[in-house]
């Protein structure tokens, strides 16, 4: 399978747990260039993570050739990231300790429980990095997102065409 390089938006904390799961979990995924508002965080999250390139300039790691990524967020809260790759994506969910028991109860497909059972559980949760191959891990993605951020309670009204 082909290799993902990512542009790490951010030297904080955050940026600091994608880097190290990225890294750790998924050896063949890398960071390629981070940006920082800060030139001095910027040299030394590249250096931490021996990552090739880092910038102050947001639109040149954005438009960085080598990778991107899509964070879905709801309320301030991170639902899961999409990185793309030549057969799809790869999904980044993580799920809260809150959560945990709940997951047992879903049903998830053999690859979803795979990548569950080989997550590290951290403080913050246990980052599940799923390869979207089929129909299946695409409803697993979702029944993991509905643990994190339930549907909203108020009822829908359909918007007259």
């Amino acid at each position: 399978m082909k290799q993902h390089q990512v542009a790490m938006l951010g030297t904080g904390l955050i940026g600091d747990f994608y880097t190290m799961t990225l890294h750790a979990q998924r050896s063949r995924d890398r960071v390629r260039i981070v940006y920082s508002r800060s030139e001095e965080r910027g040299s030394a999250f590249r250096e931490r993570w021996d990552i090739a390139e880092s910038t102050t300039d947001l639109q040149t790691a954005i438009e960085h050739p080598e990778g991107w990524c899509l964070r879905y967020r709801r309320g301030g809260k991170a639902l899961f990231t999409l990185i793309p790759c030549e057969a799809g994506f790869t999904a980044l969910v993580v799920v809260g300790p809150h959560a945990w028991p709940d997951v047992a109860t879903l049903g998830l497909s053999a690859s979803t429980r795979a990548a569950w059972d080989a997550a590290r559980p951290y403080p913050d949760g246990r980052w599940l990095w799923l390869d979207v191959v089929d129909d299946r891990v695409v409803t697993d993605i979702e029944r993991l997102v509905a643990l994190k951020s339930p549907p909203p309670k108020r009822r829908r009204v359909a918007c007259p065409v």
